[in-house]
């Protein structure tokens, strides 16, 4: 009989909160009882999923200490650290698991590849780290046919990094003939269109797909940036402005600001960057809008009574 027996008749009857403060009373009678950390942890992670904090606490500590339990830990601790965010420890625990010293099961290699995928694209140090979370995914799709279309969005998203927009519009138009279309599908030909158009320089295709991602998703704050520098870059620049401008709420104010005035000032309507740097501080105090206006005056300075503008604008800030 195992020395845990009544806590495992909980768990088997779904009481897994009571099981889990079981296990917590142990471990207050016997801090060295590294089985009850490990099981505790366990609970959490298949049911309970509201301890990550502690549970990674608990895996931390038994990976150290038991070395016959530690041989199970590594797949936990990546799921657990990239839930948490602590993208380092997943990305370590995760190559751990994948080691033949190191147990995983076979129906959880997706779960430590995708994770591991996620970590590596949201940690983002180097192309390298790109270049992992790709070939996680790749492995996460052979082994999970289901998840086969998610999967590829996923890869779109990395490649779109690694800016190989040509396999971005590859996988989007196979979406496009071999599953239900989605407007999600317009986005990411639209994002592969745009870095194509930044050489061949022709937008209108890019700006089309952001459109028709618009329809169904008429705020979504990203897309509406990508169409601004479509309409920016086609040197549309009332329209980019109108689009900057419905962006616009109290916490982003002097961020939309500021682009709005580069965005006149890179198309030649210095004038007018400064026009409306200088309307906003009418009523603002932003230092950020300052900085923007004293960029655009000093580009523009040709005596030095405009330089000394400059010095007393941001003095003031």
């Amino acid at each position: 009989m195992s020395k845990y027996s009544w806590i495992e008749e909980l768990v088997r009857n779904n009481e897994y909160d009571e099981a889990y403060e079981e296990y917590c009373k142990v471990i207050e009678q016997n801090n060295k009882a590294y089985d009850a950390y490990f099981e505790r942890a366990l609970i959490d992670c298949y049911f309970l999923r509201k301890h990550y904090e502690v549970s990674k606490e608990d895996l931390l500590l038994v990976f150290s200490k038991n070395k016959k339990l530690a041989k199970r830990i590594p797949m936990f601790l990546t799921i657990i650290c990239d839930t948490l965010k602590d993208y380092d420890n997943a990305i370590y625990f995760g190559e751990l698991a994948l080691k033949k010293e190191y147990f995983t099961p076979e129906e959880n290699l997706t779960e430590v590849y995708f994770a591991l995928s996620r970590s590596y694209y949201l940690r983002g140090s180097s192309i390298e780290d790109y270049t992992n979370a790709l070939n996680a995914v790749d492995e996460c799709m052979k082994l999970n046919d289901d998840m086969h279309d998610d999967l590829m969005l996923c890869k779109c998203d990395i490649l779109l990094v690694l800016e190989d927009f040509d396999k971005v519009l590859e996988i989007v138009n196979h979406l496009f003939f071999t599953t239900k279309i989605l407007p999600v599908f317009y986005y990411f030909k639209a994002r592969a269109l745009y870095g194509k158009a930044k050489t061949s320089k022709d937008y209108q295709d890019a700006l089309e797909g952001f459109d028709y991602y618009l329809e169904e998703n008429p705020n979504d704050y990203y897309t509406l940036i990508y169409k601004a520098g479509c309409l920016k870059a086609m040197n549309r620049i009332d329209e980019a402005i109108k689009v900057y401008e419905s962006l616009m709420n109290e916490y982003n104010k002097e961020e939309v600001v500021s682009e709005i005035i580069k965005t006149y000032e890179t198309s030649g309507k210095v004038e007018d960057a400064i026009q409306y740097a200088s309307k906003y501080l009418e009523e603002h105090n932003s230092w950020q809008v300052k900085y923007s206006l004293a960029i655009t005056i000093v580009k523009r300075a040709k005596t030095i009574e405009e330089l000394y503008e400059v010095k007393d604008l941001l003095e003031d800030s």
